[in-house]
């Protein structure tokens, strides 16, 4: 969280302002669970990072995205735009089944 500017909006999948909620949004719906992401493909722009991602669940790969954006302030992201936050079903059924 030391990234994350104390008012960051997120608008997409999710939609919040600040950096209390964002943090209990994240740790209630990822902490424990097996899930991680991979960024790549990085690109700046002024104070705009697009990037693609893939999400996996227990290294089952669930969903991704290219061109996702978010805005960066005084090197802490203020913004987040599009999905990065799915809600993610399982492509070959639940692990945990």
């Amino acid at each position: 969280m030391s990234l994350v500017a104390d008012d960051i909006h997120c608008k997409g999948t999710v939609f919040m302002t600040g950096k209390d909620r964002f943090q209990i949004f994240v740790e209630a719906t990822y902490k424990g669970t097996g899930r991680t992401y991979e960024i790549s493909n990085l690109v700046v722009a002024g104070d705009t990072v697009t990037y693609d991602w893939r999400a996996y669940d227990d290294g089952y790969f669930q969903a991704g995205g290219s061109n996702e954006s978010m805005i960066v302030n005084d090197g802490k992201i203020i913004q987040f735009n599009g999905t990065q936050f799915p809600h993610l079903s399982y492509k070959h059924g639940s692990p945990r089944n």
